[in-house]
């Protein structure tokens, strides 16, 4: 906490777009760093402790707020990390709600290194959100929250179960959407409604339980403007930024989208969608078949939780990236 800042708490990560974490491990809060112990936990795809990695060259854990987070761990291959670092296994940390599912395994002796090297890297746990297909089509209007749940108990709970997975409390956050979909993964759906909305969702470990729950999040107000909150401020005044930059990049942007819904030919239904706001006009084709227009769904093709917002939300202007400590105290997509 910074003197003569009551309240105001500051901690150091690697701050990169607006819907990522990505940490290089401090001895706090950790991330990547060479040479480091920090107990890992590893659990078997039942939820079984198979034992610790307290020990590793590197290892990079990255949270991201609209789809998974990735991971990559660099240890000694001795006999114990290469059974306990196997494929499907799960590597959980204490300080984290989510874990990671262990996706691929590269054993190999690194140039100049002193012995054999294996390298663990997957994606966290929502990840499996990707096993599991829509079906059959879902017509769904309401809160983008909803949908998510929707989505997931009746392609991956109720019916096609994946292993342990269960729903968490819902959150009761508000923003809504209009779809229909169909034929689509469970996680590419959850990510779509994700960036129109804003939410965030995630599949944390809960290992008394031996669960993997789903849950829907939004960001929190840490900014100077509310009294509710611990207020983060990060500035050079509190020494708290090692390093900063900004990135203006337009490629591949656009604003106004031309949607292509049902029907073909000059019988297709077609709408646009401005996002212009002033800005010159950019145009981008969003071929929205799957969808079929009504009364009651015309937010599909032009809402904000329609098929042009999903789109248009893959393509923001500015980005911007700070170095800073720790996350206990704020997460990704918070006002800060």
């Amino acid at each position: 906490m910074a003197a003569g800042a009551p309240g105001r708490q500051s901690f150091p990560v690697q701050r990169g777009r607006g819907d990522q974490q990505s940490e290089r491990v401090h001895p706090e809060h950790t991330g990547i760093l060479g040479g480091m112990s920090m107990e890992l936990y590893i659990y078997s795809p039942e939820i079984e402790l198979q034992g610790v990695v307290d020990g590793f060259s590197s290892f990079r854990w990255r949270q991201r707020f609209f789809e998974p987070g990735e991971f990559e761990l660099h240890c000694a291959a001795t006999p114990n990390n290469r059974a306990l670092l196997a494929g499907e296994n799960i590597i959980h940390r204490l300080d984290r709600s989510e874990a990671g599912i262990i996706e691929s395994v590269k054993i190999d002796a690194p140039d100049g290194g002193t012995g054999d090297e294996i390298v663990a890297a997957g994606r966290m746990g929502s990840s499996m959100l990707d096993r599991r297909i829509i079906m059959p089509a879902i017509n769904y209007t309401g809160a983008a929250e909803s949908a998510m749940r929707k989505i997931v108990s009746d392609n991956a709970i109720s019916i096609r179960p994946l292993p342990h997975l269960a729903l968490g409390a819902a959150a009761g956050l508000t923003p809504a959407c209009a779809f229909q979909v169909e034929w689509k993964t469970v996680l590419t759906v959850c990510e779509a409604l994700g960036k129109a909305a804003p939410l965030g969702f995630r599949v944390r470990l809960d290992v008394p339980n031996k669960l993997w729950v789903f849950e829907a999040y939004g960001g929190t107000d840490h900014s100077v403007t509310q009294a509710v909150n611990p207020i983060v401020l990060f500035s050079d005044e509190f020494q708290n930024i090692s390093g900063a930059a900004y990135t203006l990049d337009h490629t591949g942007y656009s604003n106004y989208a031309i949607v292509g819904g049902e029907g073909g030919g000059a019988d297709r239904v077609i709408a646009e969608v401005d996002r212009t706001g002033g800005e010159p006009r950019r145009e981008l084709w969003v071929d929205a078949n799957d969808l079929k227009s009504s009364a009651d769904t015309e937010d599909c093709f032009t809402g904000d939780g329609s098929a042009a917002a999903f789109a248009l939300s893959h393509t923001p202007s500015n980005v911007g990236s700070v170095t800073v400590g720790g996350t206990s105290a704020w997460n990704r997509m918070d006002k800060i």
